[in-house]
This record gives C-alpha cells, sequence and structure tokens, in this order.
C-alpha cells in the first residue's frame, strides 16, 4: 500500500512540477527576462516624383526676358517642358521668331512667317508689358498652356493646346473668339473652352437658321399653269426641296 501511494505521489509530484515549471523560471533568478520588441514592419517608400528647378531660376539660367511671369503652382512638372514654354514665350516678348519656330507645327510656322516678314512679329514685342504663363488641360484633358498678353491698354490671351511627341513638343493654336479675355475668371482653362462651345453653338444654330429658311418656300395664291406653287417675284427658293 505504502508503495502504491509513493507510486502516487511520485506521479503528482512530477505532474506538478511541469505545470508550476514556467512561473518557477519566472519567479527565480532574479528579474523576468524583458517582453520581446516586435520588429519594426517595413515602410513602404512613395517614389518622389522628379524635382523641377525654381521658374526664377530657369529664366536667369536661360536669359528669359523679364516681362514674362509664371507662378511655380501653374508651371510645367518637368525642367524640360518649363524651359521650353519660358523660352517660346520669350520669342514673343522679344520678338526673336526663333525661339518660337521650334514649337510651331505646319499652320502656324506659317502664320509665324508672315508675321515675321511684315514687321508685325517687332511691333508686337515692341507693346508689351508682359505675359504671364499658365499651364493646365484642355476640356479634353490633355495639356495646354496659356499666354496672357499685357498691353497698355487691354490684355489678350491664347491658348496652346500641346502635343507631346519623342522630339519634345508641338503647340497648336485653339479657337480663341473675339473679347474671350473678357469672360475668364478663376479657371480659366475652363472658361476658355466654356466660351469656344457657346460661340460654336451659336455659330451652328445661326448656319442651321439660313438652312431652314432655305427650304420654306413662300405661299402662292395663284396657279403658275403646271398646277404647282410658283415663288413671287425673282423665282424664291428652289423646288422640290
Amino acid at each position: 500500500m505504502i508503495n502504491l501511494i509513493k507510486q502516487f505521489l511520485r506521479k503528482w509530484y512530477s505532474l506538478t512540477s511541469l505545470i508550476l515549471l514556467p512561473t518557477v523560471l519566472v519567479g527565480c533568478g532574479g528579474d523576468p527576462p524583458p517582453p520581446q520588441k516586435e520588429k519594426p514592419r517595413p515602410v513602404a517608400v512613395v517614389p518622389q516624383g522628379p524635382t523641377t528647378t525654381s521658374v526664377a531660376d530657369l529664366m536667369d539660367a536661360n536669359d528669359i526676358d523679364d516681362r514674362i511671369w509664371m507662378d511655380e503652382r501653374r508651371a510645367p512638372n518637368s525642367d524640360m517642358k518649363r524651359v521650353a514654354v519660358l523660352r517660346f514665350f520669350n520669342g514673343f516678348a522679344t520678338g526673336n521668331a526663333d525661339q518660337i519656330r521650334p514649337f510651331l507645327g505646319e499652320v502656324e510656322l506659317h502664320e509665324l512667317a508672315t508675321l515675321e516678314a511684315s514687321g508685325e512679329l517687332s511691333a508686337l514685342a515692341a507693346e508689351i508689358d508682359g505675359i504671364e504663363i499658365q499651364a493646365g488641360t484642355t476640356h479634353e484633358g490633355r495639356p495646354a498652356i496659356l499666354g496672357l498678353y499685357e498691353f497698355h491698354d487691354r490684355i489678350e490671351g491664347q491658348m496652346w493646346e500641346v502635343d507631346e511627341n519623342a522630339n519634345g513638343f508641338v503647340l497648336k493654336a485653339a479657337p480663341a473668339p473675339p473679347g474671350l479675355c473678357d469672360q475668364l475668371g478663376a479657371d480659366p482653362f475652363a472658361d476658355w473652352y466654356a466660351v469656344v462651345a457657346s460661340e460654336l453653338l451659336r455659330m451652328h444654330e445661326q448656319d442651321l437658321g439660313i438652312e431652314t429658311a432655305a427650304l420654306i418656300e413662300p405661299p402662292s395664291t395663284e396657279p403658275d399653269g403646271t398646277g404647282m406653287a410658283g415663288g413671287g417675284g425673282g423665282g424664291g427658293g428652289p423646288s422640290g426641296r
């Protein structure tokens, strides 16, 4: 019987030791070991966009006329584009066609040649008090550059739509109805194309009115002998429409 009790006690002691083992290790031998620190998780590195040189520094480096002004917040997003745009408008400010020519398409090149040959380009440069440049987008989301030309008695603008290619970009003049600059507000790009769309609609309605009038023949009160109503006076509108 005693042997059975001893065997039971040995088993109980062994089982208790296993259960209390973690507590014994923590309670003996001084202070408990510090808790393990979690390894810091890797932080995703967000790639930064290309840095740009300030407009003022680029103007100094490229000998741009002081009458030209471009806000940092509305400037192109790369040095290459900034320098190209500054040189383009510098050509207008100084009457230098060689700075304008590399950025024009075939139609605009022809117009530039006419302005240069007639002396109008030089005369225009002499009258310019300042040129403000803004980068934005067209109504279709394509890049565009707006140039606002300040004269002593007025402000005139021209929207240039950017056609980018492997060699750089070409600037194409957008439509510009008379008096458009007077209707530009806080968002000149949206305002520009809204005015152009409104003007195109008005012209379309006028053309449609003329075409509709040509289709309507004035009523006739006398038969013309053929059983068909004829136009009065000099022949009226074309029959059969």
